[in-house]
């Protein structure tokens, strides 16, 4: 399912039609637009949300940029990585004393919220705890609230400790080979616009994934 949001400036001179994955419009599209919006108040924006399939989109010409954090396997349009974000064990506060190997004991792990890392996370769970119970949720605001209602654990961003609930605790993996989640940007099309778009985006999460530590 797809979810439009279009936002339109007054003085509307130049239109980008952009897609994103669901954490990029959940946890940093709201703190970039404003900013973008101030210095470029003539370019207007329309945000489509994917779960997938965005570097097929801008092949195909949908879209003029995509963000997503599945690398694109295709020649035919430009990629950049332009992130390499911290992932961490999320798990209740209320049981800060158990050993990670504990916590696959006693939780459901709440996996498939990234697209690459959690087929090989799963499998080195499953070596350490044959017994794991894995519950595939693919969207992470859906798995943060979860585990802050105590029903859950599993391997996030670490950006999200910028806005963590008080009842979820953070932790670097120590059992399992810490994950990396990379995020692209994509276009196809060239325009100066676009590259305005693009450069501003990458200072800002550069910015952004600076900020935060284990």
């Amino acid at each position: 399912m797809e979810l439009k949001n279009t936002i339109k400036n007054k003085k509307l001179e130049t239109h980008l039609n952009i897609a994103v994955s669901p954490y990029i419009a959940t946890y940093l599209l709201p703190k970039f637009l404003p900013e973008f919006f101030e210095e470029q108040p003539s370019v207007g924006i329309s945000i489509t949300v994917l779960q997938n399939d965005i570097a097929r989109e801008i092949e195909n010409n949908q879209f003029d940029i995509g963000i997503a954090r599945e690398e694109p396997y295709t020649t035919k349009i430009n990629s950049e990585k332009i992130c390499e974000g911290k992932i961490a064990l999320f798990y209740p506060k209320n049981d800060s004393q158990l050993t990670e190997v504990e916590l696959f004991q006693k939780y459901k792990i709440l996996s498939d919220n990234h697209p690459v890392y959690w087929n090989k996370v799963k499998q080195e769970i499953s070596e350490i705890v044959p017994e794991s119970q894995f519950v595939s949720i693919k969207d992470i605001a859906v798995t943060e609230k979860l585990i802050e209602m105590g029903q859950g654990i599993s391997y996030l961003p670490l950006y999200l400790k910028m806005t963590l609930n008080p009842n979820i605790a953070t932790r670097i993996p120590e059992e399992i080979s810490i994950p990396l989640s990379f995020t692209y940007i994509m276009t196809r099309k060239n325009s100066e616009a676009i590259e305005l778009f693009k450069n501003k985006f990458k200072e800002f999460i550069v910015f952004e994934q600076n900020k935060v530590n284990f």
